[in-house]
């Protein structure tokens, strides 16, 4: 997507933190010259609820990263997610109409801009039209049809919309923090870019990522992007949980999360525990923490299990789910989504870049280095 020996910067924002990151491409290689990564408020499940606090933010994490990079930053690429977001698959065709029926580089761009002719309704932008395949002559999954003989051309893309004044408000928090928006990128795929191998989508495999306010959720096939979707559930929710089950504070139920969850019963040590607050004396044992945690996982999967089932794509993704996200972290997150789909599991960990700056390799940051 970027041109060599160039300043790129990425925004992620998200509904517990936000990720900006100041990246230089040289020869095809990544460079990370500097992060801001900082908590937020302002946002709730990809969609902006308080523009003047969500900018304030913004424009904090976008300093720490001009910090550490040197880099003033006046633009940049930015994720969206939300149960706004609607994803279709289109096809369109032409005839091929030259005296040897070879198809032509005009022939190609007919067959793609006769799929691109969808009806997006007022309410809606169009995001991305992204490319899946073309046809010739009913032979489908054909990457570069150009200097090959038939009658029809066709081709197939991957439509993603979003809500229209979602798209402003994100536009304009970021126009409030100074930051002109050069692209919006879907996150699911952003993450798809830092994780996954080009075999696992040739093959077949799904992205789950799970993130604060929502989870996002992509299958790809055969190299590209076949089905995406949102689940309006992510790790907020099982904060939420665990504040209401612990009667605790959210930021102590967050802390909890992050320090002791654990994802199946099975996997938890039954004389563990641990004190409720630093300083409490009052003790919570590693079993009822899971006895929360593991219902509204399950919730998540059994979610997207049943969108996979309906859609028929259990079938077309041998290689597995690769999870990322912050809710990623949880302990034994891979076991239960293996007991589950019956399927090959593995955390997602970004790659394909390198930098000076600590632990980047994290789940946490794949939307954002893909980005």
């Amino acid at each position: 997507m970027v041109k060599d020996e160039e300043i790129v910067v990425a925004i992620d924002i998200g509904t517990s933190k936000i990720c900006t990151m100041v990246g230089k491409v040289m020869s095809g290689q990544l460079e990370i010259l500097g992060m801001g990564f900082t908590p937020s408020k302002g946002m709730r499940k990809g969609i902006v609820v308080n523009m003047q606090e969500i900018a304030g933010f913004i424009i904090d994490s976008v300093e720490k990263a001009e910090k550490e990079s040197g880099f003033e930053i006046e633009s940049a690429v930015i994720g969206i997610t939300g149960s706004h977001i609607r994803s279709f698959n289109n096809k369109g065709e032409t005839v091929i109409t030259g005296p040897k029926l070879e198809i032509t580089p005009l022939d190609k761009k007919r067959a793609l801009k006769t799929a691109l002719k969808v009806e997006i309704p007022p309410q809606y932008k169009l995001i991305h039209s992204l490319i899946r395949y073309y046809i010739v002559d009913g032979q489908k999954g054909i990457n570069n049809p150009i200097g090959m003989f038939g009658t029809k051309l066709g081709a197939e893309v991957h439509i993603v919309l979003g809500a229209l004044t979602s798209i402003r408000n994100l536009i304009k928090a970021l126009n409030l923090a100074s930051i002109e928006v050069e692209d919006i990128v879907l996150e699911s795929v952003a993450s798809s870019l830092s994780i996954l191998s080009e075999e696992e989508k040739n093959e077949g495999v799904a992205i789950i990522d799970i993130g604060a306010g929502t989870t996002d959720v992509a299958v790809f096939v055969n190299g590209s992007i076949l089905y995406s979707f949102i689940v309006p559930v992510g790790g907020e929710t099982i904060t939420n949980d665990i504040r209401i089950g612990l009667k605790t504070s959210y930021k102590n139920a967050e802390r909890i999360k992050c320090s002791y969850a654990i994802a199946m019963e099975k996997l938890t040590d039954p004389g563990a525990y641990f004190f409720l607050e630093k300083g409490s004396e009052k003790i919570v044992t590693a079993t009822k923490l899971c006895y929360i945690v593991e219902p509204r996982l399950l919730e998540i999967f059994e979610i997207i299990y049943d969108r996979f089932e309906k859609e028929n794509l259990l079938n077309l993704i041998p290689r597995g789910l690769v999870l990322s996200g912050g809710s990623s972290h949880i302990y034994g997150i891979d076991e239960i989504a293996k007991s589950y789909f019956l399927a090959p599991v593995r955390i997602g960990i970004p790659k394909n870049f390198v930098s000076n700056i600590d632990n980047l390799e994290n789940p946490i940051y794949s939307t954002c280095i893909g980005l």
